[in-house]
């Protein structure tokens, strides 16, 4: 059985499954969690002898670290304003980070930039959580930064493998950041209250 294929349609299928719920109500995490899920698609096609998904997939990747979880963190703290509900502004954020992630990495070869970004996005998401006294959250948050430490440390725990370990903790830790309120009520999130 090929378990780097389940734990990217792991990914894939938590993170399509946040950005149906969160659709209409905080556009942020919808299409944050969007970006991740198709990347984890195309990671999937890879293990599944689909070769060519190789390339599209790196980028993509790249762009749901660098785009795509800071937009996830902004949705987070700032959960009233336009950004967070409105598509538009959300997509806006989106390409302009994107941008920048490509200008950065790509054509100042700033290879940093891919590991500050996450990270910085990380912290603002664990500290709001924080602030918000949500035991979800806070533990997804915790689980997040967890995901991203073991990765920069190269430590794995047996029997899974960098990619299937951070696949696993990066779905249950949206799962978590994303459960952390009921659908269509007031997020819990906010740490304004």
């Amino acid at each position: 059985m090929n378990y780097d294929l389940l734990s990217e349609l792991l990914l894939a299928g938590v993170t399509f499954g946040i950005c149906r719920r969160e659709f209409r109500s905080r556009a942020a995490l919808a299409l944050g969690n969007a970006v991740i899920g198709c990347a984890a698609l195309l990671g999937a096609l890879i293990f599944a002898g689909v070769a060519a998904a190789d390339g599209p997939h790196r980028l993509l990747s790249l762009l749901a670290a660098c785009a795509a979880l800071p937009l996830i963190a902004a949705g987070l703290r700032w959960q009233d304003g336009a950004l967070t509900r409105r598509m538009p502004a959300a997509l806006r954020f989106f390409l302009i980070a994107c941008a920048l992630c490509l200008l950065m990495v790509e054509v100042f070869q700033l290879a940093w930039w891919a590991e500050a970004i996450p990270a910085l996005s990380a912290a603002l998401i664990l500290i709001t959580a924080v602030q918000s006294r949500n035991v979800f959250a806070v533990f997804g948050a915790l689980l997040l930064i967890a995901c991203f430490g073991l990765s920069l440390a190269q430590l794995t725990f047996y029997p899974l493998d960098a990619d299937q370990q951070l696949h696993i903790l990066m779905s249950s830790s949206l799962f978590l950041l994303a459960a952390s309120h009921p659908a269509g009520s007031r997020p819990a999130l906010n740490p304004d209250q």
